[in-house]
């Protein structure tokens, strides 16, 4: 069994993060905020604290690093630069040496990074271009802007394949939306004399047309993806794009808080004989969700969010097969306490072998295992010494084994804080 670790890091909003720490009860709601002692009030004080605490759970390194969009808070193109260059200078530099940067890390950009307004554009990938140029300017290809991004990790002489998304098509435009509602809107708003001496007023504007966004993943992504997917055959596919998959838990009557073709993305991730990890932002809160479709019993979806960069970090510890096809994985969610330092919180264990096929994909001493314990009856239990003595096999190659049962739902390891030979060992079905 195999582990790829990934360091998931949620929306930034800089430069409004320089001076927000993080919510005191780590509750859902965005506008529960409290903001830093006076002794972290200078602009970057904070955010540089965050990155030194994020750093010191890298080690060992990542083997993967996502940054799920969401650099900015409105798209332009200093802020763009300052975040880009805070994500490499705090977060990466310091660990990751240049040429690992471009092999570990990936970018994706969110709704908040497009450049407003796109008056008259007839390429909707346009409003991406200083989102693009912040990102290439500071040597940074992975950035998922027009095409994929991609990210191949070495994994015990094979790859994965991690891509990254462009879920924000639609941000900043009215176009999705039906043709009388978009006519109707885009006259309100064009018509809508503000005299220059009112900047306040123009941002209040500005804030109307960005709550009618219509953000969606072009067909032809959609389509690449699809392809994408059969051909690396299974093996650990990582999707990273910017928006939730499901509707969001707390109810927001804001167009653009949906991705409004996810349906269809689901319907191909899903639809796989393999599961596939799905990591995201954009929501400000972490839940974790299985979608599965009851017509493919080894397929399936895992999508887990990451919280905003001024609540924590996600560690997410991937478990692959010999054939590289995921097993299941640990989130580990490190979150911030009121004087910003990273704690470790309770990490949770989701298996994403099931199906009929989840007994034959392990190792032939596995099956020999669960075969033994099912000779035995539904009652019987053993440390894992005892099998070890019974079955005439090492104790080590035992414990591999049972984890690998394990995290295929198939055995439950009663004790599994204590050392392997005092793992108590049960049938889980």
């Amino acid at each position: 069994m195999k582990r790829l670790r990934i360091l998931q890091v949620g929306d930034i909003h800089f430069p409004w993060s320089e001076n927000v720490a993080p919510r005191a009860d780590f509750g859902t709601s965005p506008d529960n905020i409290s903001v830093v002692s006076s002794s972290l009030k200078t602009p970057g004080v904070a955010l540089n604290k965050l990155a030194a605490s994020i750093r010191n759970i890298c080690d060992p390194k990542p083997d993967l690093v996502v940054f799920v969009g969401d650099f900015t808070v409105k798209g332009d193109p200093d802020n763009l630069d300052k975040a880009v260059k805070y994500c490499l200078n705090g977060l990466l530099k310091p660990i990751f040496s240049q040429e690992e940067i471009s092999e570990r890390v990936l970018f994706v950009p969110g709704n908040h990074d497009v450049t407003r307004p796109v008056e008259g554009s007839t390429d909707p990938y346009e409003k991406f271009e200083t989102y693009r140029l912040a990102m290439e300017n500071n040597g940074i290809t992975n950035h998922s802007t027009r095409n994929f991004g991609r990210v191949t990790v070495p994994v015990s002489g094979s790859t994965v394949s991690a891509l990254g998304i462009n879920t924000c098509l639609g941000c900043g435009e009215f176009r999705a939306l039906p043709s009388k509602l978009r006519t109707a809107i885009s006259e309100a708003i064009n018509g809508y004399h503000i005299p220059a001496t009112a900047p306040k007023l123009i941002e209040d504007v500005s804030e109307i047309a960005e709550q009618l966004d219509m953000p969606l993943l072009d067909r032809k992504d959609i389509d690449g993806l699809d392809v994408e997917l059969t051909g690396i055959h299974g093996k650990s596919p990582i999707i990273v794009g910017h928006h939730n998959l499901l509707p969001q838990k707390e109810t927001r009557v804001l167009p653009y808080g949906e991705l409004i073709n996810s349906g269809v993305l689901r319907e191909v991730l899903a639809t796989k004989d393999y599961p596939v990890l799905y990591l995201h932002g954009h929501i400000h809160s972490d839940p974790i969700e299985l979608i599965r479709d009851p017509l493919h019993h080894d397929g399936g979806i895992l999508s887990i969010s990451a919280p905003m960069i001024t609540d924590g970090v996600n560690i997410v510890d991937l478990y692959l097969d010999a054939d590289l096809e995921p097993i299941g994985v640990d989130i580990i969610p490190w979150r911030f306490s009121p004087t910003l330092q990273l704690v470790r919180n309770r990490s949770l264990r989701i298996s994403m072998a099931h199906g009929e096929n989840r007994l034959a994909s392990l190792p032939e001493e596995a099956r020999r295992i669960f075969r033994y314990l099912v000779h035995a009856g539904d009652a019987a239990h053993r440390h894992l010494s005892q099998l070890s003595d019974e079955l005439g096999l090492d104790i080590d190659l035992i414990a591999r084994n049972c984890e690998a049962l394990s995290w295929a739902g198939l055995v439950h390891v009663a004790n599994a804080h204590k050392s392997p030979p005092k793992w108590d060992i049960r049938l889980a079905i």
